[in-house]
């Protein structure tokens, strides 16, 4: 007989065939996983505690039978016993990012924008962000994203020698791949602060401006650090990434470029526009 099908979703759990689950139940004493193995045979009078994780993009919302509101459902077993958890998926949100910089008019242009499949666009090249070149020396650039630092390191480019500065949020919120029929993609905005400066001194001055730390957890709008720009090509390269880990999916180690237009706000993507027009008058957001 054949299985019926089922939807797969990336960021859940599995269950014996392979379909999605929005969470999973597990047992103290040990023996209930419930996403793979849900019953246990316990001695009578034993007391179980079962407890309910729901998975990326799912909230726990209560269980069944002799249990109530959201905390762990503990039994002392005198029968056999059933009890269900309830989950709720839920709708996903666009992002609405704002832009990663803090004022338009302390930036110059964007020059170069998104272009993931091909070759054919103004720039004649293949581009995964956006660069930003700012107005003057010391300009300020704030989290696009709520998240946590989960990235923050002084790097030197081994073609050209320039030194950068790479910071990574790892956003709060989630967006649905509707590509594979289901659910929530965690993503990533990533900063390089590019001093385009092969003196180390620049490098370690451009690292003494960020002003947030791996680990800390920022709020949108929050402000990141300044680009020290010595020189007119200093910019900050941004990037949108599907990036992370959840149980059952890996999306890689470098990540996945977006194109951000869906997950700007309105008045994020009006300014994106302004400042990449005053370089290329009439381009697309993004070619892809």
């Amino acid at each position: 007989m054949r299985k019926a099908p089922c939807a797969r979703r990336r960021n859940h759990g599995k269950d014996r065939n392979g379909c999605a689950v929005p969470g999973r139940v597990s047992s103290d004493p040990v023996g209930i996983y419930c996403q793979i193995d849900c019953s246990e045979d316990y001695a009578k009078n034993t007391r179980v505690v079962l407890s309910a994780q729901p998975y990326t993009g799912s909230v726990f919302t209560g269980w069944s039978a002799d249990c109530s509101a959201t905390g762990p459902c503990s039994n002392k077993l005198k029968a056999d016993t059933t009890v269900s958890a309830n989950f709720v998926r839920l709708e996903p949100q666009p992002l609405s990012l704002v832009t990663p910089y803090e004022n338009e008019s302390d930036m110059r242009e964007i020059n170069d924008y998104f272009n993931a499949q091909y070759d054919n666009l103004p720039w004649g090249r293949i581009h995964d962000g956006l660069d930003i070149y700012p107005q003057g020396y010391l300009k300020s650039w704030q989290a696009a994203c709520s998240g946590k630092i989960d990235a923050l390191e002084l790097q030197q480019d081994s073609m050209t020698g320039n030194w950068q500065v790479e910071v990574a949020i790892a956003c709060d919120e989630y967006v649905m791949d509707p590509e594979i029929g289901g659910y929530f993609i965690p993503l990533t905005n990533k900063y390089y602060f590019r001093t385009m400066s092969s003196d180390p001194a620049v490098g370690q001055a451009q690292l003494s401006n960020i002003m947030v730390a791996l680990g800390q957890t920022v709020t949108q709008g929050d402000m990141l650090g300044y680009l020290k720009a010595v020189n007119q090509e200093a910019h900050l390269h941004y990037e949108l990434l599907q990036f992370g880990q959840s149980e059952f999916h890996v999306l890689g180690v470098t990540g996945i470029p977006l194109c951000p237009q869906a997950q700007f706000s309105l008045a994020a993507q009006n300014s994106v526009l302004n400042l990449l027009h005053t370089a290329w008058p009439g381009a697309e957001l993004c070619y892809q």
